[in-house]
């Protein structure tokens, strides 16, 4: 074996270590499963055979750069690699098609914020909230976004603060017998 083949299998191997402890980290905030089932929503995999989506993005993504692939057979090797798998160059480059689009186009709209980032900055309200049902935690609890909400013709689910004493404003469903009407009361006083 010579130097520069050894040295060449080391690097590589390196980079191997590398990239699977990036994609480890990575894979806490853009989980497997999340990317798996991106990519069967858009129909980009219909059944993981030998290429898994995940994998497949991973490489993509982290695969390009400096000292990175700059092809795509480069790209198919290292997925062979990574993956360990035999993949004919059809069926590697067939995956370059206008799903393989409809899949980023998802990703990309899957937002990462900081940890340090207040929650309630991370929302951005627009025509797609209208007749849905958003739930929240605590840390998104604002009046304010309520509101909005309700402007764009969506709905909220969320707990009160245990200091909130709101005021009930409407019964949804007929109660029979003895009911108590709670219509104008406060739900502390009920």
């Amino acid at each position: 074996m010579s130097a520069q083949f050894g040295f060449e299998l080391l690097k590589g191997f390196w980079n191997d270590l590398i990239f699977f402890a990036a994609v480890e980290e990575l894979n806490q905030v853009l989980p497997v499963e999340t990317i798996r089932e991106m990519a069967r929503d858009t129909e980009f995999i219909r059944h993981i055979r030998k290429i898994d989506p995940a994998l497949f993005f991973w490489n993509l993504v982290m695969g390009f750069g400096v000292a990175m692939e700059h092809t795509l057979a480069g790209l198919r090797r290292r997925m062979e690699l990574i993956a360990d798998v035999d993949l004919m160059p059809s069926s590697f480059f067939d995956k370059f098609n206008v799903r393989l689009v409809a899949f980023l186009e998802s990703i990309k709209r899957v937002t990462i914020h900081a940890g340090k980032k207040a929650d309630i900055k991370t929302i951005e309200l627009g025509d797609w909230v209208k007749d849905h049902l958003l739930l929240f935690d605590m840390g998104f609890f604002k009046g304010s976004l309520f509101h909005n909400i309700k402007r764009w013709g969506g709905h909220f689910i969320t707990r009160l603060k245990s200091n909130m004493n709101t005021e009930i404003i409407a019964n949804n469903r007929p109660c029979r017998g003895k009911a108590i009407d709670l219509v104008g009361k406060k739900l502390k006083d009920v």
